[in-house]
């Protein structure tokens, strides 16, 4: 027996099933196409189906059966729904590929910063003072030493103590240097000899004191002198000094040095008291010939020693 609406009317129900069966594999056809878009893209297959949907149901689904109608609403709201869920599992996906690429990209710079830390040499810092022959000398202690791998470094307050008044630190082509730059020097001795008269050089030389020396220039007591050419390449001269150990007490000597024949040094009066000294910095002027001569009044023999030209 058949069911009637309000009207009266029969309503045919195996129409409305074969009508919503086929409504039915109409939906099933749309979302294989999606399927088959996603394989095209997945914009593109998201919008075929969309278009799909709504060129066969519109916003809403009728279904006719013998004069009688069955309506099947929202199934654009769920499509649309579909869509957007595609869409945010894309996004989804898409954000869970670029935070494991940020997390990869974080643990290669982690390895790097641990690198480096192994690579940091181990480092103590020191406040020490500093205090010279008892007397204290007033310096920043903040920091003032440092230990860097067993070796034990100060600061510049403590350079600058230690050194002489008279002296000066500067920083080049990184040498640091204390007193006058020197930029070339040479040792005398390995100079041409251009002329000499009763000097000799010694391997090593015993002043009166009974301290010996080495690579010395030995002027007996009297008349003695060595010239050597130095072609004007040197500006300073400097050397050190001692009488020897068979000098006569109460006999004294002079040393004269000429460049070109200009006095430029002489000595004090030497004895055989006389202890061993240093000359610094004597201007022979870029001279072409340098002259050293002794003169003595008895047997009061002398030597140089560690005798430089520079510029």
């Amino acid at each position: 027996m058949s069911e009637r609406t309000k009207a009266g009317k029969p309503i045919n129900k195996t129409a409305i099933i074969v009508a919503l069966i086929g409504a039915i594999a109409t939906i099933i056809s749309a979302i294989i196409s999606l399927n088959v878009g996603k394989a095209q893209g997945i914009s593109e297959g998201e919008h075929n189906v969309q278009a799909e949907f709504e060129h066969i149901f519109g916003d809403v689904i009728s279904v006719i059966g013998d004069g009688n109608e069955v309506t099947v609403n929202d199934i654009r709201d769920m499509v649309d729904e579909y869509i957007q869920l595609k869409q945010e599992k894309k996004t989804y996906t898409d954000q869970i590929s670029k935070n494991l690429n940020d997390l990869e990209v974080a643990n290669d710079r982690i390895k790097e910063l641990e690198q480096q830390l192994a690579n940091i040499p181990n480092m103590q810092f020191k406040n020490v003072g500093l205090a010279i022959e008892g007397d204290v000398i007033p310096i920043n202690t903040m920091d003032s030493s440092v230990i860097i791998n067993n070796r034990t470094y100060y600061s510049d307050d403590f350079i600058d103590s230690i050194v002489q008044d008279n002296m000066n630190i500067s920083l080049q082509d990184n040498v640091m240097y204390i007193g006058k730059i020197i930029k070339s020097k040479a040792n005398l001795l390995d100079q041409w000899e251009f002329d000499t008269e009763y000097v000799s050089s010694y391997d090593n030389g015993t002043d009166s004191y009974g301290n010996m020396y080495s690579n010395v220039l030995y002027f007996p007591s009297s008349h003695s002198y060595i010239t050597y050419n130095l072609n004007r390449e040197y500006s300073l001269m400097k050397f050190k000094l001692a009488i020897s150990e068979d000098a006569s007490m109460d006999k004294t000597g002079t040393l004269t040095i000429k460049a070109d024949d200009e006095v430029v040094y002489t000595s004090p009066a030497l004895t055989r008291t006389t202890e061993a000294f240093e000359v610094m910095d004597v201007p022979i002027n870029n001279c072409l010939l340098l002259t050293i001569e002794y003169n003595a009044v008895g047997d009061n023999n002398c030597f140089i020693f560690d005798a430089e030209i520079y510029n």
